[in-house]
């Protein structure tokens, strides 16, 4: 069994500026059916991953691997930390492990289908970073605390070592 191509670039890596927004859904009838609809919040924030993904990918020469090619997902989420606390609660909490609303499986469902691209219909799509979720074989999360005008998401996509 021949190994399917390898990217030229083993990796790549974007950032996306601003308050870290999880996929969140709402139901929506139709037809007197309840039908799951992105919010509009989380659909803006796909498409302003998407976008950075897309900058990247020709900025660093990723080709996209093939179906069958396993990846790893890496995200550090910095979220700004509530504008309640007293400054000295904030210096002492920077860049410390966050605890925050929405869950940590809520941004990496919104990152990954933002990688895939902003879907009109279900799997007929080429994606942008790779082609299927399921390539995603390892993920590894955090999330930290930072003042209000550093919070962004750093994303790295690489292929993973066997």
């Amino acid at each position: 069994m021949t190994e399917p191509p390898r990217p030229d670039s083993c990796s790549v890596h974007f950032t996306v500026y601003g308050k870290p927004v999880g996929a969140r859904f709402r139901v929506v009838m139709v037809r007197a059916h309840g039908m799951l609809a992105q919010e509009p919040a989380s659909k803006l924030y796909a498409r302003t991953v998407s976008a950075a993904a897309r900058d990247a990918l020709k900025q660093q020469g990723w080709v996209k691997p093939a179906r069958d090619v396993p990846l790893i997902l890496h995200l550090a989420m910095w979220c700004p930390m509530p504008t309640s606390w007293s400054k000295k609660a904030q210096t002492a909490h920077w860049g410390g492990l966050a605890v925050t609303a929405p869950d940590t499986d809520n941004y990496v469902k919104l990152f990954s289908d933002a990688c895939l691209g902003v879907r009109l219909a279900p799997r007929t799509h080429e994606g942008i970073v790779f082609d299927d979720d399921r390539q995603v074989a390892g993920l590894a999360i955090t999330r930290r605390w930072c003042m209000a005008g550093e919070a962004r998401v750093e994303a790295t996509v690489e292929l993973a070592k066997e």
